[in-house]
């Protein structure tokens, strides 16, 4: 078959071709992509924070409280200011590979659970992950209601579980 191309300009085409696979490969070679799914992800620590009304600030970490307990959407607790009353809470979970690393994919999970009737509140994966040179970061988990009855709340991935209870309590 005959080019319409002539034969000096066929091989400069030919050469910057080359040229620019060989520029592309040594990109390539140079290039490593953050890890992702060979991690291992452990859970470091879970918090408990309320979102308090009508202040709108959040709680420090109810789940260390000693004696923490609550009535009526009211935390029982020292500390807490009068007239504030709570509806739902933060979940902070705090994870590590060791490493930077870009961890894709589902590494874990969140569940609330009722604690009396065993019954799930709440549950969401955790995914997609970004751990910067320190290795840990921050998952945060927003969840409303589920605040009449005791709970447990667990974070768990494939290699690790923290378990926190909650008296959350209702009544007349």
């Amino acid at each position: 078959m005959r080019s319409y191309w002539p034969a000096a300009k066929h091989d400069v085409m030919r050469n910057s071709a080359r040229q620019a696979t060989l520029v592309l490969l040594i990109l390539l070679a140079g290039w490593r992509p953050i890890a992702h799914g060979a991690e291992v992800v452990t859970v470091k620590a879970v918090s408990v924070h309320l979102l308090l009304t009508p202040s709108g600030e959040l709680s420090p970490d109810v789940s260390v409280m000693k004696d923490f307990k609550s009535w009526n959407f009211a935390p029982l607790a020292e500390g807490f200011p009068g007239g504030e009353r709570f509806y739902s809470f933060l979940v902070k979970v705090r994870l590590d590979t060791g490493k930077e690393a870009y961890v894709k994919g589902k590494l874990g999970s969140i569940e609330v659970k009722s604690k009396a009737r065993n019954r799930v509140l709440f549950r969401k994966s955790i995914s997609g992950v970004y751990f910067p040179r320190e290795g840990e970061a921050v998952e945060g988990f927003f969840v409303q209601g589920s605040v009449c009855e005791p709970v447990l709340v667990t974070a768990s991935t494939g290699t690790s579980r923290i378990t926190k209870e909650l008296n959350f309590e209702c009544g007349e």
